[in-house]
Order: C-alpha cells, then sequence, then structure tokens
C-alpha cells in the first residue's frame, strides 16, 4: 500500500513489524530517500512548505502544508507542539514554560498543546 501526496510517500514493507508506520520516502532530486519516522526529530511549517528535521541533521523541504504532513504521519509519536511545529516524543530532551529542547534546538510549545504532550509522556513526580 502507498500514499503519495506531493514529495512524501508512506510505504507499506511486510519485513516491518509495524507496516506503513516505522519509514516515509521523500522524493528529492529525483531519488527517493528513506527516513524512519523514529529518526524525524521535528517538522516546521514554513507557508505552504514544512522543513523536516531527521536526528543525523538531515533536513528536507517538502511542498506540503503541516496540517497535510500530520496526518501523513503515523500519530503514536509525533505530535504537533504548536501551530508551525511538530516533535517527535522520542526525541524531547527537556520542557520548560514555553519551550522544548529536541537535540540543541529550541521549538515552541504552545499552550494549547502542552496538556496534549504531556499526555503522551510518562511523567514521574510533580
Amino acid at each position: 500500500m502507498t500514499f503519495q501526496h506531493g514529495q512524501l510517500s508512506i510505504t507499506s514493507d511486510s519485513r516491518s513489524p509495524n507496516p506503513c508506520q516505522d519509514r516515509i520516502y521523500i522524493h528529492y532530486k529525483k531519488r527517493m530517500i528513506r527516513i524512519m519516522t523514529s529518526d524525524i526529530r521535528y517538522v516546521e511549517a514554513h507557508r505552504a512548505y514544512c522543513r523536516l528535521v531527521t536526528t543525523d541533521g538531515r533536513e528536507f523541504t517538502l511542498s506540503l502544508a503541516l496540517g497535510v504532513l500530520q496526518k501523513q504521519l503515523p500519530s503514536d509519536n509525533i505530535v504537533r507542539v504548536h501551530r508551525s511545529y511538530l516533535v517527535n516524543v522520542l526525541h524531547i530532551d527537556q520542557i520548560e514554560d514555553g519551550t522544548i529542547l529536541s537535540g540543541k534546538q529550541l521549538l515552541p510549545l504552545s499552550r494549547s498543546c502542552r496538556a496534549s504532550l504531556l499526555g503522551r509522556l510518562r511523567v514521574i513526580g510533580k
């Protein structure tokens, strides 16, 4: 099964423990590049484009809106934290008032998305 929109394809792999959930393929310079969804650090919106950043520092510009991309990505670990940002909860290092630290990048955390994000995390203590 393949779902395509713009420069993004989400493809099922029969060897995958969870088909259609662990990898995406991005059209980039006449090639399709596989990215494991667990390697996505965050996605930043810029008008009708999105910048997808991976844990190894690669960046890809996709010609689709953040809402469209969010619907195509697996929702178990990728969550919206701001109207212009999605983040992979696997790569959140710190949360403070209105910011998230992922790697060395500070990302905004909106008040409206905070409760949803904290509901996805295992929080111990106060």
